[in-house]
């Protein structure tokens, strides 16, 4: 999503396999789940670029079927990532 830090890579029953990574300035925190495995390399730690592969999607935790939850958290509280993606993905 964008450059920064992978915070926390762990499994829950809820959203499967799962990374938090936060922005440079730690304003940001994005939430990636329901993956069925995680890039070769990914570590907590690990410093990304926007566009780097964080994992593969899958149908871990709760998932009704194959797909990537993903959530953008300030302050804790989860927005709309079209707010900060633009209209299909475009680039913010």
């Amino acid at each position: 999503m964008d450059d920064g830090t992978v915070a926390k890579l762990f499994t829950s029953a809820r959203g499967g396999l799962t990374v938090y990574q936060f922005d440079q300035a730690s304003a940001y925190a994005y939430y990636y789940a329901h993956l069925d495995g995680y890039a070769p390399g990914l570590r907590e730690g690990l410093e990304l670029r926007r566009g780097d592969t964080v994992g593969f999607v899958g149908t871990t935790g709760n998932a009704t079927g194959p797909h990537l939850h993903f959530e953008v958290r300030v302050g804790g509280v989860a927005r709309d990532p079209e707010a900060f993606l633009g209209p299909l993905g475009s680039a913010r």
